[in-house]
């Protein structure tokens, strides 16, 4: 049984994939995403992170889960490289949701995106 369910995820992740919103791509944003860029600068600011940095480690494991031939979406940086990123995104884009600029830090890292795991199988940086 377990099996066959993981045969019909592998077989059906493709076609999810590719339509992953709805027709007009739209999708629902949970959590922290929803916020503005602005209120992630404000977080920053006022040293209250933690939450922020939850969500994105979330992003990028379901972005690693989820997308063909990707084991790790930014492989050459580490959480402060990310943070900085996002700064640097969100102090030009402020009225953007916060889950627009994981969008854009994934959709810059696509080409470089580590493509399978290193030979010793490790499931984390």
């Amino acid at each position: 049984m377990r099996v066959n369910l993981l045969l019909a995820i592998t077989l059906l992740l493709p076609a999810a994939i590719s339509d992953a919103a709805d027709v007009e791509d739209h999708y629902v944003i949970w959590g922290l995403g929803q916020n503005s860029c602005h209120s992630y600068n404000q977080a920053r600011a006022a040293g209250e992170f933690e939450h922020y940095q939850g969500y994105v480690a979330g992003y990028i494991t379901a972005y690693n889960a989820f997308m063909p031939e990707t084991y790790n979406i930014v492989p050459d940086m580490d959480m402060n490289a990310i943070v900085a990123w996002l700064d640097a995104h969100c102090a030009d884009s402020q009225t953007t949701s916060f889950a627009d600029a994981m969008h854009a830090l994934v959709d810059e890292m696509h080409e470089r995106r580590q493509k399978a795991s290193p030979e010793n199988g490790a499931r984390w940086p």
